[in-house]
């Protein structure tokens, strides 16, 4: 496997097909070539590939039904979409579809090239990650706190059961969502103010309270912990622990209320 990654082009005109293969190959990709979705499609049985550079227009299908189709097959592929007929509609279609990124014809290779190595990062970090989630899945599930791990960019790789319940999302509902995306805008400025703090080395507390607004629009505060996960001395993502604590919160509410009584009565007593 090449270093830099294996790329699958897809475009059924031959000058920018080739001209796109060339760069790459210039650049120290693995790149193979494909003039048709079909034979996309047949490369893609043959070989596993890190990302695809597709274009929209093709003779046989188009690039978003093509991208579909790769999501289908290969999940965790990267498709960065091409296009020489921009339009609202098919860059919306295209970020429906997950494409990493669109681009519109013409474009700088060097801003293609930039992409591609980001995208096959995050597919590279999303994989290890998910290696390590098939690790600990088996204990994670059977912890009673709500366990996320997520991705450089703090997305969703994987969600044990109790994560499930205190969100009311399932799995598939929250891979690849953000997950500050869950928390209230008061929580969210709190947590990002200490992610921000953590990563400028910054002493921080361990554990720390947060309200996060469930599918059905409700609210529960949890305790949260996260912590990173590193490989070869690069964070590839973060491990988040969280314990509904309403009830805690609750009780010390209750607590201090009734305090609150007592002191008026004494006062009101001594008053006499």
């Amino acid at each position: 496997m090449s270093d830099r990654g294996i790329v699958l082009v897809v475009d059924d005109e031959a000058g920018s097909r080739e001209s796109i293969r060339d760069v790459l190959q210039a650049t120290g990709y693995a790149v193979e070539a494909a003039a048709t979705g079909a034979e996309g499609l047949e490369r893609l049985r043959e070989r596993e590939f890190e990302a695809a550079v597709v274009d929209v227009k093709l003779p046989d299908v188009s690039g978003l039904d093509l991208l579909r189709a790769f999501r289908a097959q290969a999940p965790e592929l990267e498709v960065v979409l091409v296009t020489g007929y921009a339009s609202l509609p098919t860059a919306i279609e295209a970020i429906d579809g997950a494409a990493y990124a669109y681009l519109v014809k013409p474009f700088r290779m060097d801003h293609l090239l930039a992409i591609l190595a980001k995208a096959i990062e995050r597919r590279r970090l999303t994989r290890t990650l998910r290696e390590s989630e098939a690790r600990h899945r088996l204990i994670t599930e059977s912890i009673m706190d709500g366990v996320f791990l997520v991705d450089t960019e703090g997305r969703v790789v994987f969600a044990n059961r109790r994560a499930e319940e205190l969100s009311g999302y399932s799995e598939a509902e929250l891979a690849g969502r953000s997950v500050l995306s869950l928390l209230t805008p008061e929580s969210l400025a709190r947590a990002e103010a200490r992610l921000a703090a953590t990563r400028a080395g910054e002493a921080v507390t361990p554990f720390f309270e947060a309200e996060l607004v469930r599918k059905d629009g409700t609210q529960v505060w949890v305790e949260a912990h996260d912590t990173p996960i590193v490989r070869d001395g690069r964070e590839v993502g973060r491990l988040g622990v969280v314990r509904d604590v309403s009830e805690r919160r609750r009780a010390a509410a209750e607590l201090a209320r009734q305090r609150e009584t007592i002191y008026q009565s004494e006062k009101l007593a001594a008053m006499g």
